[in-house]
């Protein structure tokens, strides 16, 4: 060992045992002789315990707790003269031990060499088994039996049980020293070695609850619960960490001491789950970390389905029983997650509890938080993002992602998440009487709303499409003209269904939005050759009403023309159309009287090419005749 070890050891706690030996010059002699030893490599030849470690067996409070000292000494500390006659530690102050006076009890640890018989209180026999305890000074001291030695380089095990504290408190630094006859100082004070010290895969050493003192309350050790959405009304993923600081299932003694239920796997409560919602049987799920414990499969539904538990919407509270056969050790680090609905309104983190069912002396421990937006059940404040995007987190708003809607529906983005880039909806699953306008759902003519609900305008009224309140009802009478058409659109009637018909109509109204209504007065289904196959068309009547005959003659000749129309059939997905009666206008009720036509040119065109077919006509007459004129007057001469 390194004399830079053991004199910095020496100096750091001298100072507060420096009372504890009554150190003639010969004790001086060998502390100084062991203090020069170089530095830079390691004596054989001074006294010195090559292992020296403390364990306890259990650190929860108020329970019997059994230490082991496990102590190796080297020749020189054993064989040479002045030899070892008592070992001391110290770093106890204010620690209860829960011995009754000064004298505790050496137990047989099973361990290794047993080193319980080689000490008694002042070297007598009849005081074998024991150790002193100083609590003014808080050293246990254990004095080597009359005749008794230790064998160099052997491990003993030294075991007596104590009582832990009834509160919970860290590790001391403990240190120890060892005294010749007359009080010599083999070796000045140097630190115990912690368990956790030295490398282990068992969580229950390499954690610390394994060294000595450590007390910690019954029950969990480590218990945390995060979120992943402080979102109001939205799926919150609540994860759990916990860690039992003793062995958790039926039939364990540890579980006993601190439970009334003795016959049936043990069970918990978390409680305080304020507001949130779930279903009755929740479903646990795995960690993802192979780091940690699966805590999922360690609890069951009654009819001992696994990764279950039962929510209690009344209390909210969740229900832990263990499958059967499941142990959760101590120490060991379990991780699980399950989903709630967080609540509607804002609210702070709500205390949160875990209970065993039955616990006696069993803790009641709250989960321990972070103190920001990842606390359980915090909900913020509903960022209110516009249409079109949807809240990332309490303060962000994200587009929603592009997503194709099927044909006759279109894309609704009201409550868009990440994962989804809002619902495909056709209108009239919300109201029979609403159409699509671009990405809205509008009234048709004639009823008014807000396009989920459509209300029809009184009887004599009508309404633009897209009206929304029942002032935009007018009396029927007040659309005096109205256009008639007919268009072709490639299709069948069975094709050209309720849903289509409402997207048509929706396209010719925002062609000419200035009609006050539209209607389809008639649906014919023709078959046309198309390069020798034979291919559906519909023919469909149309009629557009309009308060006035300037508007009504704008119509005809601006809004229904057929590239106006086609470009919104093509937003609907409808293909394209051929106007096959061209638009004339009207009065309304006035259906006597002649048309008055839209303006055009076909007539012209018609008129034009009858002029020019009978003046071909008369002049080849006139050539015909001349010719035959001719022909008669050369007979004559003749």
């Amino acid at each position: 060992i390194s004399s830079s070890s053991s004199s910095s050891s020496s100096s750091s706690s001298s100072s507060s045992h420096s009372s504890r030996s009554s150190s003639s010059s010969s004790s001086s002699s060998s502390s100084s002789s062991h203090s020069s030893s170089s530095s830079s490599s390691f004596s054989f030849w001074n006294p010195w315990f090559t292992t020296k470690t403390l364990a306890q067996n259990s650190p929860m409070v108020s329970v019997q707790n059994l230490l082991t000292l496990s102590l190796a000494a080297n020749g020189p500390m054993v064989d040479a003269v002045p030899s070892l006659s008592e070992i001391r530690i110290g770093g106890l102050q204010g620690v209860e031990l829960g011995v009754t006076g000064s004298t505790i009890a050496l137990e047989d640890s099973g361990l290794q060499s047993i080193g319980d018989g080689l000490f008694c209180i002042d070297g007598t026999a009849t005081q074998r088994f024991n150790a002193l305890w100083n609590s003014s000074i808080g050293e246990i001291i254990f004095q080597l039996c009359t005749g008794t030695k230790l064998e160099p380089d052997t491990v003993y095990s030294i075991s007596m049980l104590v009582n832990n504290p009834s509160a919970s408190r860290a590790a001391p630094s403990l240190s120890i020293t060892a005294l010749a006859q007359g009080g010599i100082v083999l070796l000045d004070w140097v630190p115990l070695t912690k368990p956790s010290m030295t490398p282990s895969s068992a969580a229950f050493v390499s954690l610390g609850f394994a060294d000595p003192f450590f007390v910690v309350n019954t029950g969990f050790s480590c218990l945390q619960m995060v979120q992943s959405s402080a979102l109001p009304s939205s799926q919150n993923t609540l994860s759990i960490t916990m860690q039992a600081n003793m062995d958790v299932f039926l039939g364990s003694s540890e579980l006993a001491i601190a439970s009334s239920v003795t016959d049936s796997a043990p069970a918990f409560i978390i409680s305080g789950l304020t507001h949130a919602d779930s279903s009755t049987d929740v479903v646990l799920i795995s960690p993802l970390e192979s780091s940690v414990s699966d805590g999922a499969v360690l609890f069951c539904s009654a009819s001992n389905v696994e990764k279950r538990a039962v929510w209690s919407q009344t209390g909210h509270q969740l229900h832990l029983t263990m499958c059967s056969g499941a142990k959760m050790w101590r120490g060991e680090i379990y991780v699980f997650s399950l989903n709630v609905v967080n609540p509607s309104s804002p609210q702070a983190s709500p205390p949160i509890f875990i209970d065993l069912v039955g616990g006696t002396s069993w803790t009641q421990t709250a989960f321990g938080k972070t103190g920001n937006a990842n606390d359980p059940l915090f909900v913020c404040e509903d960022p209110m993002c516009s249409v079109g995007s949807y809240a990332a987190s309490c303060s962000e708003c994200t587009p929603c992602p592009s997503k194709t809607c099927p044909a006759g529906e279109t894309i609704v983005v009201e409550g868009c998440t990440a994962l989804s880039g809002g619902d495909c909806v056709s209108c009239t699953s919300r109201d029979a009487n609403a159409i699509w306008s671009g990405t809205d759902c509008i009234c048709r003519p004639g009823f008014y709303g807000d396009g989920v609900t459509c209300f029809e305008c009184p009887d004599g009224q009508t309404s633009l499409q897209g009206s929304t309140a029942s002032g935009d009802c007018t009396p029927v009478g007040s659309s005096a003209f109205k256009v008639s058409m007919e268009v072709r659109l490639e299709g069948t009637k069975a094709q050209f269904d309720d849903t289509k018909q409402q997207q048509f109509l929706g396209a010719v109204q925002r062609a000419s939005p200035s009609a006050s209504t539209v209607l389809i007065t008639s649906i014919t289904e023709v078959t046309a050759g198309r390069r020798r196959l034979l291919a559906s068309y519909l023919d469909i009547g149309l009629e557009l009403q309009y308060p006035s005959q300037a508007l009504a003659e704008s119509a005809a000749a601006n809004d229904l023309s057929e590239s106006s129309l086609n470009a919104q059939m093509a937003a609907e997905g409808l293909g394209s159309l051929t106007i096959t009666v061209e638009p004339t206008v009207s009065a309304i009720g006035d259906e006597g009287e002649q048309p008055t036509a839209a303006p055009d040119t076909q007539w012209l065109t018609a008129v034009v090419l009858a002029v020019v077919g009978m003046l071909a006509l008369g002049i080849a007459l006139a050539l015909w005749y001349r010719r035959r004129y001719h022909r008669l007057l050369d007979r004559a001469s003749i």
